[in-house]
């Protein structure tokens, strides 16, 4: 009966290591490589909400002595998505060398980009583990670009914010649009000294603001009233 119980294990085993963890892997790459190509203009609408994600990987079980350390494969569930950011979970391992071959662990570590590296301990093989694998994550980040921020092009504008830097925020509507947005002015930057290089004039011969060039972004008017400085500031 337990030969027939390990025989078992052995075959899901195998099917997770050769059909279901391959598959997986592309996709968690795929879904890696999309996320770190998201660009945009820098317009805010609200900050990124991080989720629970899944790591795929690979898992050490340490054992009473060197030789009876066991390498698997692993899936766990993170607490977050975040990257560069510590991370709490657990998951289920398969170590086909082991006589229990399946595992069930918590763990804590570090998400990096799409990476993460976790220590915990194995409440089956009861022994401390280590793994590291891929995990798609997600960052507060974009393609700073440059938009139309010429006095000329705006309308309904109304001073919002003076800042101790000097720099003067403003809330507007662009003449082709009924959208309110909260930014800078061109015209106000080229007064200054220490931020005239982030304006540069457009194709169209008004001004516009390179609003990555100054660590900031523009954001509508709902993301000013809800989240201030931190819907304009770039963290």
């Amino acid at each position: 009966m337990r030969t027939s119980f390990h025989r078992v294990f052995n075959i899901v085993g195998e099917i997770v290591v050769k059909v279901l963890l391959p598959v997986l892997s592309v996709g968690l790459i795929s879904v890696a490589t999309a996320a770190s190509a998201v660009c945009g203009p820098p317009i805010y609408s609200s900050p990124t909400e991080f989720h629970p994600t899944i790591m795929l990987g690979l898992s050490y079980v340490l054992g009473d002595g060197a030789t009876d350390g066991q390498l698997g494969v692993t899936a766990k569930v993170l607490s977050s998505n975040k990257a560069n950011s510590f991370v709490l979970g657990g998951g289920v391992s398969y170590f086909p060398g082991a006589d229990v071959p399946f595992g069930v662990d918590l763990v804590g570590g570090y998400a990096a980009t799409n990476f993460a590296a976790l220590a915990g301990y194995d409440l089956v093989q009861r022994a401390p583990t280590f793994s590291a694998g891929l995990v798609p994550t997600a960052e507060d980040e974009f393609v700073p670009c440059t938009l139309p921020s010429d006095a000329r092009l705006k309308r309904d504008i109304q001073l919002v914010r003076m800042g101790r830097d000097g720099l003067r925020f403003y809330a507007f509507k662009y003449l082709w649009s009924d959208e309110t947005y909260v930014g800078l002015m061109a015209q106000d930057l080229l007064a200054d000294p220490q931020r005239k290089d982030a304006v540069v004039t457009m194709e169209n011969g008004f001004y516009g603001v390179n609003y990555g060039a100054l660590g900031l972004r523009m954001a509508t008017l709902s993301s000013w009233q809800r989240y201030a400085m931190d819907a304009v500031v770039v963290h």
